[in-house]
C-alpha cells in the first residue's frame, strides 16, 4: 500500500517546472499591467483620467498615505 502512494504522487521534477511556468506567467502579467499603465500615462486623451485615477482616487490615496 505504502508503494502506491509514493507512486502516486507527483515528482518534484514535474512540480518544478509547472512553478517556474507559474512565476513567468505571474511576472509577465505584472510587467504588462506596467507597461499599459506608462503607456496610458503618456497618451493625451487618457492622461487626465489616469491622474483622477492616482491623485484624485480616495483608495490610491489611502495606500499612498500607507507607504508614505
Amino acid at each position: 500500500m505504502c508503494k502506491e502512494l509514493i507512486k502516486s504522487k507527483p515528482k518534484r521534477e514535474e512540480i518544478k517546472k509547472v512553478t517556474q511556468k507559474d512565476l513567468l506567467a505571474v511576472g509577465l502579467t505584472i510587467l504588462s499591467m506596467i507597461l499599459l499603465g506608462i503607456i496610458l500615462w503618456f497618451l493625451p486623451f487618457t492622461n487626465g483620467w489616469m491622474r483622477e485615477l492616482l491623485f484624485e482616487n480616495v483608495i490610491f490615496n489611502w495606500i499612498g498615505n500607507l507607504f508614505s
